[in-house]
């Protein structure tokens, strides 16, 4: 007999039996010694259900002890909020493109030990994690670093957007705001290291939005970007219609003599135009200045501020693509904007019409003289002042004056300056809404209520990504560079949202607007607006304006491959470098695989073939047959035996190889 005492439960008495009576048993009856054994299955089972005190730990914890938990957790790591690359140097936030990637960046600190950790990110829409368009997966993006004790690294996830998939209900409870969501992983036991993930509410970008970086030391100098009309258009007064914004403007500081920019133009693609003033090249890594590089190549607009940056770019990477190969350093006069006023200073038609040229007073302007380069050529009705040159795609402007110097942004007519001669921007103009008789914003015809339309609003394009699918099936047939009749004189479909209801489509037909925007141009006159178009019915324009027509801009310069102005732009589908499943070279990469695999799916008038014709041939042909044999039951015999039939004249009218080998075919286009 042995006594066990268990902590927590009763004393209890367990009989075994003796080594010497299990080696040698007594005789007995059957069943006897079993009590023993179901006690001590009792036993056992009782431990299990109520558990051990000595092992059993207190759960329950007071706030507290709750606070100071979550205090030491604090202590440990820092960390602080997420930021898009580059970030805002007026706020700490966000933003988002859909259909394009992002890179964001955040900055953690380890104060306790060094740490092996896994920074993980997601993108939510509201409460659920968004999905990829088209497919059921839900993506996370991870990467694997190190925290060293006291010092502050910061860790870069780049994400991509997906499109919404469906449009906002205003009235819903549940909101579909786009939030970051990201945490830090103890590697390798992949446990949290945070008591929570950090979330991060994103700034999301419409369709048309674009991003404009203003970089330098002195970049909130050019915080009235955000005021002016080419950025953020005028609307109707009485918000009868939605005012378009075409860039969203980021100021870029330098941190420690260095600047927080995407690394690769994979997260650039949703930036249209970078304007540099007095940055050191020195500042950026090479990958940066091979990123920024590849963006100006595949349409990128780099706006260069001449005098505080010249001596800085000598021998630099931009040296190359410069459009100016000398410069001296002059002092600029009124005199000197003598043409670039004269051109581009148009009647506005919303308020009181006068004349007011740019004028240099106070302080003399400090300004350069350019001598071109071989691949540089003066901005037409500049004086000179202004030096582009063109890098595949992209341009590359340099300006003999300050774009920070107030003299020259406070220009009443520097927006239509910036928006169609330094961006080459199809030009605008003022329209009375038909609802409201409120005058608001508009691109001047042919692209007339196109104001959101992206291609209007960035150069950028990747032909995996814009390349409409007529082009591959249609070739270009006239000298404008055109890309398929079509095409030109239809819809140009685009990316469509996971609703696949959306159809990027031009207002008219494409090559009507072209053909008359040329017409216009060579005969040197302005279209024929109604006087409801320019604005104001009893206004004339000005015999000494050549583009007066257009109240708000003047006409656009031509780009070097396009027949006129926007329809180079234009002629490509998609949404402007936005993610693209359905591009012309998609599709067509899409049918090569399905070549390679030898499947080719039958048509809908084949499929209703075979079928009438295995009716036709099962019911009344299979009667008539063995009706005239005279053995009717013969016809239940003959039916199994024609549909076997019917499965090899299937397989050879639809030609289907149903022997797939297990092997994967791919396509890869270097651009």
């Amino acid at each position: 007999m042995k006594r066990m005492h268990i902590p927590g439960l009763p004393l209890v008495e367990i009989r075994l039996p003796s080594l010497q009576a299990a080696a040698v048993p007594p005789p007995t009856t059957a069943g006897a010694g079993r009590p023993a054994d179901w006690q001590l299955l009792l036993v056992l089972l009782w431990i299990c259900l109520a558990g051990c005190d000595g092992c059993r730990r207190d759960q329950t914890l007071s706030k507290k002890e709750l606070e100071e938990q979550a205090r030491r957790q604090t202590e440990a790591l820092e960390v602080k909020e997420l930021v898009s690359v580059p970030p805002d140097a007026d706020a700490q936030v966000v933003y988002a493109k859909g259909g394009h990637w992002m890179e964001t960046q955040q900055i953690y600190k380890s104060n306790r030990d060094d740490l092996q950790v896994l920074a993980v990110g997601s993108i939510t829409r509201g409460p659920e994690q968004v999905i990829l368009p088209g497919t059921n997966f839900r993506v996370d993006y991870a990467r694997r670093t190190s925290l060293p004790k006291g010092q502050s690294k910061a860790v870069e996830l780049r994400f991509f957007v997906p499109f919404s998939g469906s449009k906002e209900d205003p009235f819903s409870m549940v909101s579909k705001r786009l939030t970051f969501r990201t945490e830090l992983l103890n590697w390798p036991l992949l446990t949290p290291i945070q008591t929570s993930p950090s979330l991060k509410p994103a700034n999301e970008l419409k369709a048309h939005e674009f991003l404009l970086i203003a970089m330098g030391p002195q970049a909130l100098g050019y915080e009235y970007l955000t005021s002016r009309d080419a950025i953020f258009w005028r609307g109707d007064e009485l918000l009868m219609t939605e005012r378009t914004r075409s860039y969203f403007v980021i100021k870029c500081l330098p941190e420690g003599g260095k600047y927080r920019f995407p690394n690769s133009m994979l997260s650039m693609t949703a930036t249209a135009v970078i304007v540099w003033d007095d940055v050191a090249p020195d500042d950026l890594s090479v990958d940066q200045q091979n990123a920024l590089l590849d963006w100006v190549h595949w349409g990128g607009q780099l706006l260069i501020s001449g005098p505080s940056s010249w001596s800085r770019l000598q021998s630099s990477f931009l040296s190359p693509h410069l459009p100016a190969a000398k410069a001296s350093s002059v002092d600029l006069s009124t005199a000197d904007f003598e043409e670039l006023s004269a051109y581009w200073m148009v009647p506005d038609l919303s308020v009181h019409p006068a004349e007011s040229p740019l004028e240099v007073t106070g302080a003399p302007m400090g300004g350069l003289r350019f001598e071109l380069s071989q691949r540089g050529h003066w901005l037409p009705h500049t004086g000179r002042l202004v030096a582009e040159s063109q890098v595949g795609r992209g341009r590359i402007v340099l300006t003999s004056f300050p774009l920070r110097d107030p003299r020259v942004y406070q220009w009443p007519y520097f927006s239509n300056f910036l928006s169609t001669g330094l961006l080459r921007r199809h030009p605008r103009m003022l329209k009375r809404h038909p609802e409201s008789n409120q005058l608001a914003q508009y691109w001047a015809r042919p692209f007339t209520d196109s104001e959101h339309d992206a291609r209007l609003h960035s150069n950028l394009r990747i032909l995996s990504r814009d390349l409409p699918q007529i082009a591959l099936a249609t070739p270009p047939t006239d000298a404008t560079g055109g890309i398929g009749d079509a095409e030109l004189g239809g819809r140009m479909r685009g990316q469509r949202d996971g609703d696949e209801t959306e159809v990027m489509r031009a207002d008219i037909s494409v090559r009507q607007a072209i053909q008359e925007a040329i017409k216009a141009s060579n005969a040197n006159t302005p279209p024929d607006f109604t006087d409801e178009e320019r604005g104001v019915p009893d206004r004339e324009p000005l015999p000494s304006s050549p583009d007066s027509f257009v109240p708000v801009s003047a006409t656009a310069l031509n780009l070097p491959d396009a027949a006129a102005p926007g329809g180079e732009g234009m002629q490509w589908g998609g949404r402007a470098a936005a993610w693209n499943d359905y591009s012309g070279l998609s599709m067509e990469a899409l049918a090569a695989l399905r070549k390679a695999a030898g499947v080719e799916l039958p048509s809908r008038k084949t499929i209703i073939k075979l079928l009438v014709g295995y009716l036709i041939c099962l019911v009344p042909l299979n009667w008539m047959v063995f009706r005239m044999l005279g053995r009717l039951e013969w016809a239940w015999i003959a039916a199994p035996l024609m549909a076997v039939a019917g499965v090899f004249v299937v397989m050879q009218v639809a030609r289907l190889d149903i022997g797939f080998a297990r092997r994967t075919t791919e396509i890869a286009v270097l651009e």
